[in-house]
């Protein structure tokens, strides 16, 4: 998921989001440019990403992990 979200974020002109690989696993990333952005600019974005995930589980039926501390 973390692989596909960015793209699909990119595509629809939604929002620039990274991902990164660490130790192994994939996240999601952002790289802040803009000094005036804010928190609920933030906030918004990551509104974003949710509905993604859901839409890539449903179309391709995958099998999600989320950690202990979820």
């Amino acid at each position: 998921l973390n692989r596909e979200i960015p793209k699909r974020l990119s595509r629809s002109g939604e929002a620039s989001v990274a991902a990164t690989k660490v130790s192994g696993r994939q996240y999601l990333k952002f790289t802040l440019l803009n000094p005036d952005t804010t928190r609920d600019d933030i906030a918004a974005v990551v509104e974003l990403i949710p509905p993604h995930g859901q839409a890539l589980v449903k179309a391709h039926h995958l099998a999600v992990s989320t950690p202990a501390h979820a």
